[in-house]
């Protein structure tokens, strides 16, 4: 009898996992709810005096937040650079560091890889660039804005 129910409930599983309704706890990471953050909108924040996580974390409670690996090497370039915002670019690389921000490894045109992660992931994007923001709405993804009233939208 209890082999019978073993079998029963074996069945049951393979069943759920070929309808793609099983997910194994092993892949529980992959499909965890993320919001990358882009480099315009951390420095858009930062110049502004903003807590940029900290305002994503409290409107996206149930996400995880990440920037692409990229973003780091776009803000050292920008920090070098004698710009008037290099000194919001160091700030920005504080922070990220300060607060532990996950790197997602990003290879070539960080705009470009997040478009590809948002695709294959689902995740949303906070971006403060126009046409970062129309290439992710035009192929139905999440893209959402940091404002000065200390919003998303």
């Amino acid at each position: 009898m209890s082999s019978d129910i073993n079998n029963n409930n074996n069945s049951l599983l393979t069943n759920l996992a070929l309808s793609g309704k099983y997910i194994n706890s092993d892949s529980i990471k992959d499909i965890a709810k993320k919001i990358i953050i882009d480099t315009s909108s951390i420095v858009f924040g930062i110049s502004l005096k903003l807590d940029v996580f900290g305002i994503v974390a409290e409107a996206l409670p149930d996400h995880e937040i990440a920037i692409a690996s990229g973003t780091i090497r776009e803000l050292e370039r920008l920090k070098t650079s004698g710009k008037k915002n290099s000194k919001d670019a160091a700030a920005s690389i504080f922070l990220i560091q300060s607060n532990h921000i996950l790197q997602e490894k990003s290879e070539g045109n960080v705009d470009d890889w997040i478009v590809r992660y948002a695709e294959r992931t689902g995740a949303k994007v906070c971006t403060n660039d126009t046409e970062l923001r129309k290439r992710l709405r035009s192929k139905g993804l999440v893209a959402v804005t940091l404002s000065q009233n200390r919003t998303l939208r």
